[in-house]
């Protein structure tokens, strides 16, 4: 339990921003194949360490596949021809503001749950076209065919 706060503060700490920059909210971990990211309009290719931002649109190509651990210490995979947007992703527990909600467009994830979970499960919503996904337990995936 000692270490997983302490992981969690290192996260956080690592995390700070600078003035007026965006709040990084989680980093890569894995990667396998071609992984890229849509930001500010613009499609970068992702790498191991790079940070993650809040309304990111992670894509995994056919050969692609990418984890990331976010700042309250949860963790996402993505599985080939996905894609993935981050819509809110709140972590400041002092402020009692958690909450995370995103939209598989297509493809494959498995998520295990965090800190967000556990101080508020209600505030976790991963969504989908057709239905949207609440917590209720600590791991799960969703497959979703996309258009």
């Amino acid at each position: 339990m000692k270490s997983t706060w302490m992981v969690v503060l290192l996260l956080m700490l690592s995390a700070v921003p600078s003035f007026g920059a965006e709040e990084v909210i989680g980093v890569v971990k894995n990667i396998k194949g071609a992984v890229s990211v849509e930001r500010n309009q613009q499609r970068l290719p992702l790498q191991l360490n790079d940070k993650i931002y809040e309304q990111d649109k992670l894509i995994t190509e056919s050969d692609g596949a990418v984890g990331v651990i976010f700042r309250d210490n949860s963790m996402l995979s993505l599985g080939p021809s996905s894609q993935f947007v981050i819509s809110l992703f709140n972590f400041d527990p002092a402020k009692k503001k958690v909450g995370i909600t995103t939209k598989l467009v297509k493809g494959t994830l498995t998520y295990l749950t965090g800190l967000i979970a556990k101080l508020n499960p209600k505030q976790v919503r991963f969504e989908t076209r057709t239905m949207v996904c609440g917590v209720r337990g600590t791991h799960f995936a969703i497959s979703e065919p996309g258009n």
